[in-house]
């Protein structure tokens, strides 16, 4: 991941954690909780992955919480062991190996496949598909291709990406600096396998369907083929134009309100009208890749944190309505929403601080935070 035009996030390689120093806890509620964050940056991750995209959306409920309070706690813990684990390890992949967003999708995509694929065979069983009726229409040789692009899309950039980057905003001082020992890494990693069989093994008892050895190798040898090309990509993301953003901040926000509802709205009409699946799979992959020609062309290298804040609420606000429909009418959700959207606005008003430090707070307040940098790939 590289941060600015040139400066790549892996600003050390060195396989021991580097984590800030101790902090007295001194204030209010919110500075303690802060204080506590900015000390424990893995906890910092654990709340923006999986709750960004489990708990947001409603795909796991905050209802159980009150009905049936252990289920709800082994379901999160199934849930960190999976996204939480992931993004550690794709964090400390590129750390370690001083790659950038390239690395990150290419990884990113080995998650998705790893967890909707073997985990929860999404991908494969048309008839536990997210997408309905249309997991059996878009279903060829054992593939559910209509929710391919898309749990790609959810997964490389709401469960790995954008995380990675806030997290980044959050606590600009555990950028580059590794989280985990050698030691640990492993044992995160047979964490996530451990996980991810169990639930290979609960999905496939709950609903009675086994995509079979010959899919399951496929699916092992595409993560492994795409850990060895995020392994071997540039650093920089191609197409970008130098310089501040070109586009304006409603318009990244408009972008990622809508480039996955584009993508499930392209599903519908396409299955309602009883269009060959290979045009709808087509006219998907082109609207996703089109936004993402737009993106990168108008981001710019430089100057471009609070565009992609606002890119990211886009992305999350389906989300959160979403949420508040499934958890009807009992709306535990609700406190979720309102701590994202909070943190959200928090993070660009700390951004635009940074940018454009007022005098007196720099006077009154000593040495000011540097801007975060840009994510220039």
């Amino acid at each position: 991941m590289s941060w600015g035009a040139d400066r790549p996030i892996a600003e050390s390689t060195a396989s021991t954690p580097v984590l800030p120093g101790p902090v007295a806890p001194t204030g209010g509620l919110l500075t303690r909780l802060t204080t506590f964050l900015r000390l424990h940056p893995v906890v910092c991750l654990f709340l923006l992955t999986p709750g960004l995209v489990e708990y947001l959306s409603g795909s796991s409920s905050f209802v159980f919480l009150v009905l049936s309070p252990g289920w709800f706690f082994l379901a999160l813990g199934i849930n960190a062991a999976m996204y939480t684990s992931g993004a550690l390890l794709i964090r400390e992949a590129m750390i370690r190996w001083r790659k950038g967003w390239p690395t990150a999708i290419a990884l990113g995509a080995a998650y998705a496949i790893m967890e909707e694929g073997i985990a929860d065979q999404t991908i494969f069983n048309p008839h536990t598909s997210p997408l309905g009726p249309a997991g059996v229409y878009g279903h060829l040789l054992g593939v559910n291709w209509l929710w391919l692009p898309q749990v790609f899309l959810i997964h490389i950039l709401m469960s790995i990406a954008i995380p990675l980057l806030l997290l980044s905003y959050a606590l600009p001082e555990t950028r580059g600096k590794s989280f985990l020992t050698d030691r640990q890494v492993a044992w995160v990693v047979a964490l996530i396998a451990a996980d991810t069989a169990f639930l290979t093994l609960l999905v496939s008892a709950s609903v009675h369907y086994w995509y079979g050895y010959p899919l399951l190798a496929v699916a092992i040898g595409s993560i492994v083929g795409l850990c060895v090309l995020g392994r071997r990509l540039p650093t920089e993301l191609p197409l970008r134009r130098p310089g501040p953003p070109t586009g304006s901040r409603g318009g990244f926000f408009l972008l990622g309100c809508f480039v996955y509802p584009g993508a499930v709205l392209l599903t519908i009409v396409g299955a309602g009208s009883h269009l060959p699946p290979v045009v709808v799979f087509a006219a998907i992959v082109g609207e996703l890749a089109l936004a993402g020609l737009w993106f990168l062309r108008h981001i710019g290298t430089e100057a471009n944190e609070r565009h992609l804040v606002v890119f990211a609420a886009g992305l999350f606000a389906l989300g959160i309505l979403l949420g508040l429909l499934f958890e009807f009418p009992l709306e535990f959700v609700v406190l979720a929403d309102v701590a994202v959207i909070y943190f959200l606005f928090w993070l660009d008003r700390d951004l635009e601080r940074r940018a454009f430090p007022r005098p007196s707070a720099r006077r009154d307040a000593g040495p000011v935070v540097p801007p975060a940098p840009s994510i220039g790939s």
